[in-house]
């Protein structure tokens, strides 16, 4: 799999005010650090990855080309994945 060639963010990249670490996503092809805002709450990870990153590790999860935009979109508001599995960050 490709490097993470990713951008890293020093503030929030929706209201621009400051970040902290949050959590530690561990997964099968490796760690995730999610930073959240101080200011609004939004979490998100950093360095988030780009485009070609993405496209790569949601295809070996089955989301591949086959699927259809509207049949994710649908299973996902069926059941939700809206249950962040991490560890804090200490």
């Amino acid at each position: 799999m490709r490097e993470l060639e990713s951008r890293f963010d020093l503030q929030c990249p929706i209201c621009q005010k400051g970040i902290d670490n949050w959590r530690i996503k561990k997964t099968k092809v490796g760690s995730f650090n999610i930073d959240r805002c101080v200011n609004c709450g939004y979490a998100f990870v950093n360095p988030r990855p780009n485009i070609e990153y993405l496209m790569n590790y949601y295809s070996k999860l089955g989301h591949g080309e086959e699927e259809m935009a509207e049949e994710i979109l649908d299973r996902e508001a069926k059941e939700p994945n809206s249950t962040i599995r991490c560890e804090e960050n200490n």
